[in-house]
């Protein structure tokens, strides 16, 4: 059984966390005010956050520690300070990444940029580097700077996840080297998109690769082959894009050092 599946069937482990949660929150003059399921909103007195807890209560499914609780307890405090941060550039800058989304998730206000193969860049800021939150169009106006500019700085910021520690590189038949991105962080897929993830993946697999993205937490580059992988990739890429929870793209990419280009593209199952 996995985590997921013993958290689902373990009732009496959920109804103890969320009894701890509650206690800690209120130790730090937080209140939650609705909740369904693992998703609820909290207040601080002044405004109110929406906040998952799924990652942090299959953890504690596993663990039954109380450092789960207190790490989501954390990380609420942490979105509030950034919530309070945001009311102008100077302040908020660093707090803005990119998320990746296809077309058909993108919604009013959201703020995002074309990437190639019909997937969109979104501004998201984030207090932890694993979870996002969109950043709407509203802040346009409140910080009076463009979009151009909130994306061009959280395109810098994602610099700061591009760290050899994410990367699970190896040697595959022919000589041909692979590098998978790891985590299922928010901004894993969306590295990809990143104005330096050329030169982050390329002294791993070459100066010519290709990607696969299925999904959010399965990115894949390999040096490009001097064979026809299509009927390989097509399994991995469909299967992987179907029964993810965060599917995202069948496109399969070529980077080089003049840019990217969609070199096939698998129908969507």
């Amino acid at each position: 059984m996995d985590d997921l599946s013993l958290l689902i069937t373990n009732d009496k482990l959920s109804k103890k966390f969320n009894r701890l949660v509650r206690a800690e929150l209120r130790r730090h003059g937080l209140e939650i005010t609705s909740q369904r399921d693992d998703f609820c909103y909290i207040t601080d007195g002044e405004g109110e956050l929406s906040f998952s807890m799924a990652d942090e209560k299959i953890a504690y499914s596993c663990s039954r520690s109380e450092d789960d609780v207190r790490a989501f307890a954390d990380r609420v405090k942490a979105d509030f300070e950034m919530d309070k941060r945001m009311v102008s550039f100077t302040n908020g800058q660093n707090f803005l990444r990119i998320t990746a989304m296809h077309q058909g998730e993108i919604g009013q206000g959201m703020i995002a940029a074309d990437f190639v193969g019909g997937m969109k860049k979104v501004l998201c800021m984030t207090s932890d580097d694993r979870h996002a939150r969109l950043v709407y169009e509203d802040i346009l106006t409140e910080w009076d700077v463009p979009p151009e500019m909130l994306l061009s700085v959280a395109d810098r910021n994602m610099s700061r996840l591009m760290t050899s520690q994410r990367l699970s590189c190896g040697t595959l038949d022919r000589g041909l080297r692979y590098a998978q991105l790891g985590g299922t962080d928010d901004f894993n897929a969306a590295l990809m998109m990143c104005s330096g993830f050329y030169g982050y993946i390329s002294p791993v697999v070459g100066t010519r690769f290709l990607l696969i993205a299925p999904s959010k937490d399965t990115v894949i580059a390999m040096t490009e082959p001097p064979f026809n992988v299509g009927a390989k990739f097509r399994d991995m890429v469909t299967e992987h894009n179907r029964w993810s929870s965060d599917p995202l793209t069948t496109n399969v990419y070529l980077y080089t050092s003049q840019g990217v280009e969609v070199v096939t593209h698998f129908p969507d199952i």
